[in-house]
C-alpha cells in the first residue's frame, strides 16, 4: 500500500476458524473502496491452522493485512490489542467466521463521510454454516418514540476518535462483551446514522463463543 493516510482500520479477531477464515478475508480484500485501509487480523492463540492462513494472507497482501499473534486471552483482548495499533480514522469489526458483501465498507464509509456520523449502523443477515440465508435483522427498531439499537460490534462503522476520546475498550473476561461498549458509544455519540443494508453476513457457527455459552445453559446474573 502507498503512503496515503489510512482511512479505515478493519479488525478481525480469530480463534480456531480455519474453516471460514479464507472466505472472511477474501470478502474484505475484494471490497469496492478506493480509500486506503488496513486489516488487522489477531490470532488469539488458535490451535488449528488459522495462524498459517493469516501468515499466507499477510504475505500475499503485504502492507494491507497485518497479522497479530497472541496467547489465548479471548475475543475482547484480541480486539483491544488491535485497537492499540490501529491508525484509521474509522473502525470496522468483522468476526472471522463471518463475511461481507462487496459494497459493505463503501456504503458505510460514504454515509459516515457525508453525514459526519460518529457511527453508522446497518442491518445484518444471519446465515447457516454453508452461507444459506436464514433471516435479516434490522439494525434497530422503534418502540413508541424510543429507538432501540442492536448491540453487536460488527454491523457498523465507528469513528476511532470517539473511542480514543473516552478511552473506551472492550471489557475482557466476559461473555457478550459487545453490549457494554456499544451502550457506552451510543451514550457519547452525537450523530448515529442507520442504513437499510443487510450486507454483513453473520454465520451461525456451532463452535462460536455465544453458541457454546447457550449450550452450557449458563445464566447471566
Amino acid at each position: 500500500m502507498d503512503k496515503k493516510k489510512i482511512l479505515i482500520t478493519i479488525i478481525v479477531p480469530v480463534y480456531n476458524t480455519e474453516k471460514y477464515l479464507k472466505e472472511c478475508l477474501d470478502s474484505i480484500v475484494s471490497q469496492s473502496i478506493e480509500e486506503a485501509f488496513e486489516i488487522l487480523v489477531v490470532d488469539d492463540g488458535s490451535k488449528d491452522r488459522s495462524a498459517d492462513i493469516i501468515k499466507y494472507y499477510e504475505k500475499k497482501y503485504k502492507g494491507i493485512i497485518r497479522g497479530i499473534y497472541q496467547k489465548n486471552q479471548g475475543q475482547s483482548a484480541a480486539r483491544n490489542h488491535a485497537l492499540e495499533v490501529a491508525t484509521g480514522e474509522y473502525l470496522i469489526f468483522i468476526d472471522s467466521d463471518d463475511y461481507i458483501g462487496k459494497n459493505y465498507i463503501k456504503k458505510l464509509v460514504d454515509v459516515a463521510k457525508e453525514t459526519n456520523a460518529d457511527m453508522v449502523l446497518c442491518n445484518y443477515t444471519k446465515v447457516d454454516e454453508k452461507g444459506n440465508l436464514l433471516k435479516i435483522y434490522n439494525a434497530n427498531y422503534s418502540e413508541g418514540s424510543i429507538r432501540i439499537p442492536s448491540y453487536i460490534s460488527c454491523n457498523r462503522i465507528i469513528k476511532r476518535s470517539l473511542m480514543e476520546k473516552y478511552h473506551m475498550r472492550y471489557k475482557e473476561g466476559i461473555i457478550c462483551e459487545d453490549i457494554p461498549l456499544m451502550l457506552e458509544l451510543e451514550m457519547v455519540a452525537d450523530n448515529v446514522q442507520v442504513i437499510q443494508m443487510p450486507d454483513y453476513f453473520y454465520r451461525t457457527n456451532p463452535a462460536s463463543t455465544t453458541v457454546t455459552f447457550k449450550k452450557r445453559k449458563l445464566k447471566m446474573s
